[in-house]
Order: C-alpha cells, then structure tokens, then sequence
C-alpha cells in the first residue's frame, strides 16, 4: 500500500454474494455492476471486523479499508499483514515449540473469549486462519462463517444481532459440534 508505506493483506470478494444476490434484488438493488445494496459475506465481514475492533476486542486480523468496486462487481478488504503467515502454512515449522504452542493458544483464546462475550461465534477455527504477526503475537482472520454465538443464551448485542444464528459456510473439517448436527 503506498499511502501507508506498509505492506497490506488483500482478500477480494463478490459485492453479492451467491445466495443474497435476491435479497439485493429485492431490497432495491440492481443487477451486476449497478450501485445497489452492498451485501454478501464480505460486506457482513467487514462490518463485523469493524464493530470488533470498535469493542476493542483482542486478537482479530485489523480491517484497514474497505473499497467497493461497482464496476468490478466485487470488494476489497484491505487488512493488516501478518508477516510470519498462518500458523497452518506450508512454511511453517511441522512441530512447533511448547512455549509457541502455548503463545498461539492463549491468544486464539483470548479472542474467541472476546468474541463470544459480544455474543459472536468465529465459526471456522482452524490453523489457515490464525495469522501470526512479527512481534509474534497471533490474530484470527477470515471471519466469513461467523454466526451469533449460542443464541438461546448468549446476551444479544448489537453486533450479534445483525449476524445469522446458524453457520453459514466455513470449512466441515472443522465445524464445531452444535453445528454438526
């Protein structure tokens, strides 16, 4: 990124996703490449990634932008570089320290904590999506399938209600057991 001087992580994503491409039709938008509704994952995505990081809470990739490309019929997520990847990479040592085991928990926990006390489910743990900055300290990333956490019993927030209360997507390896069922 050149107004940042800083290297950026991008991930581009359709402005409407599959299935809500009818709820945009619907809500008033039109079809490819029209200035409609921005909807689908993404957008929801980056909404979510925004009211964490506005509920200050630990551990979660940072949103620096989001850039919506109508013509293209997609958008940007621009989000802060992690620079020694995800935990679950090619290029990442096959076993890992104790004392790395150790750090790595601790802060998907402490996320996942903070996630969960705002009422909001990451819905796709795995070690693709633990990101581990140069300092060392890790982040969770791509928070596509998060869902409202325990719905039934968890206190409704603001950030939770505009989350659905079933997994939507998300890899099945690693799905958790409510969701299997």
């Amino acid at each position: 990124d050149t107004r940042r001087g800083a290297l950026v992580a991008l991930k581009v994503a359709p402005r409407v996703g599959r299935g809500d491409k009818a709820a945009a039709l619907a809500a008033g938008g039109r079809d490819r490449g029209a200035r409609g509704p921005v909807v689908g994952a993404a957008a929801r995505e980056a909404a979510l990634l925004r009211g964490l990081a506005a509920a200050r809470c630990p551990g979660i990739v940072r949103l620096l932008e989001l850039v919506d490309d109508p013509r293209r019929d997609r958008l940007l997520l621009i989000m802060e570089y992690c620079e020694r990847g995800a935990v679950g990479s090619a290029a990442a040592p096959a076993r890992a320290s104790a004392a790395k085991a150790w750090r790595v928990a601790a802060g998907v926990a402490a996320a996942l904590a903070g996630m969960h006390a705002l009422g909001v489910a990451h819905g796709d743990v795995k070690p693709d999506n633990i990101l581990e900055r140069g300092d060392g300290s890790v982040v969770l990333a791509d928070l596509g399938a998060a869902r409202a956490a325990f719905p039934a019993t968890a206190p409704t927030t603001t950030l939770a209600a505009t989350l659905p209360a079933r997994r939507a997507g998300g890899t099945p390896a690693f799905a958790p057991p409510e969701d299997c069922g």
